[in-house]
């Protein structure tokens, strides 16, 4: 397949996978999910990549007839395995037809939704929420502390900043360092960078801290031993019990109240939405909203135990929408599909931020939600 104008390379599909989880680890997603590669192989070209929410029929058509060779959906085209492949219906057309043209399809759900960056994140920022907590964490949180020489200190704490250590709401590279004195011993077959076999060596050291996510502990701690000059790293991993960074719905400040009625409108135009739901008294005072793209009615409780005064997200049932204005929590349902489309653009760039001249991105430009709203 020629390479687009402008295209100077061939990218595997497993580079762009490996990006994509550095973004979106994969042991982040929730139990029942299936994200990851739905289609293809590992090895086949993705230089032309199309994004959409949803794989349809008519998603496959449209990737087979522009000549795009991976197709990035945020929901995944089987959650469970099927039992046999049927051509004939809308998963089995999208299998055959995937694989006989060698149109990878690789999908990030949860593990999209959890982190930093991600669905809710980007559905907060549009409706400006200024973000301060996660509605349901599910990342665990340890604390590392490594000893490092002096002259060294500098060298380790970039380099797990740089791995992902450090994070703690909207900044990076957060650390903490205390002075202090170690001593080792080397014994016979060592090769030590500091000291002599068989000689008590006391030297200046620092004790460096920072906070890591269960997802980049591997990662955190292999930066930390390639950076360190010792041949033996001395380090502590603690778990914590702080609440973590990554997890379900995002909560923040609105920059100014607003009434339901205002912050409503605003969500149709953000959202592009061609009509909401709304539970609540329209003139009810909003300084505080929660956030949850895609399926969020499980939510609302956390939203309200944490001071929010409206919650946003999709498929919110008569019931939990009940309960929830019966506790004084406003509720808006945007629709599952509304609440998460931000996400495309945001993938687009990213996408396009890592591969400026190698890889051509698009999203589908049809709007792939089943519901249509009818005006009586």
């Amino acid at each position: 397949m020629p390479l687009r104008k402008g295209v100077k390379m061939a990218i595997r599909l497993e580079t762009v996978a490996k990006t994509l989880e550095r973004l979106a680890p994969r042991e982040l997603q929730a139990p029942w999910d299936n994200s990851g590669l739905q289609v293809g192989s590992k090895t086949w070209c993705a230089n032309r990549v199309l994004l959409a929410l949803d794989i349809t029929p008519s998603v496959l058509d449209y990737a087979l007839a522009k000549d795009y060779n991976l197709v990035i959906s945020h929901h995944p085209l089987m959650f469970k395995a099927p039992k046999h492949i049927d051509p004939e219906t809308a998963l089995g057309k999208c299998i055959s037809l995937a694989l006989s043209e060698k149109i990878g399809i690789y999908s990030l759900h949860t593990n999209l939704d959890v982190v930093t960056d991600g669905v809710s994140e980007q559905l907060a920022r549009e409706l400006d929420v200024s973000v301060t907590g996660v509605l349901e964490p599910t990342g665990k949180l340890y604390k590392l502390a490594v000893f490092v020489p002096e002259d060294y200190l500098e060298q380790v704490r970039e380099a797990l900043g740089a791995a992902g250590a450090g994070h703690i709401g909207n900044y990076s590279h957060c650390t903490f360092t205390s002075p202090g004195t170690g001593t080792f011993m080397p014994h016979s077959g060592s090769s030590p960078f500091i000291g002599a076999v068989g000689k008590l060596e006391t030297v200046r050291e620092q004790r460096l801290e920072a906070v890591v996510t269960s997802h980049r502990l591997h990662s955190v701690l292999a930066a930390m031993i390639d950076a360190h000059p010792y041949e033996e790293v001395a380090h502590d991993v603690y778990p914590l019990e702080n609440r973590g960074v990554v997890g379900f719905g995002r909560i923040g400040d609105l920059s100014v109240p607003r009434t339901l009625s205002t912050f409503a409108k605003e969500c149709i135009a953000r959202l592009n939405c061609s009509g909401i739901r709304v539970a609540g008294s329209l003139d009810k005072e909003l300084r505080r909203a929660a956030v949850c793209g895609g399926s969020g009615g499980d939510f609302w409780r956390q939203a309200l135990a944490l001071g929010a005064d409206v919650y946003v997200s999709g498929d919110i049932s008569h019931h939990e929408a009940l309960d929830a204005a019966a506790a004084g929590m406003a509720i808006i349902d945007v629709g599952h599909y509304q609440s998460e489309r931000l996400i495309l653009d945001f993938l687009q760039n990213h996408l396009l931020q890592e591969y400026p001249e190698n890889l051509v991105c698009d999203c589908y430009p049809v709007d792939t939600d089943p519901f249509k709203i009818v005006a009586r």
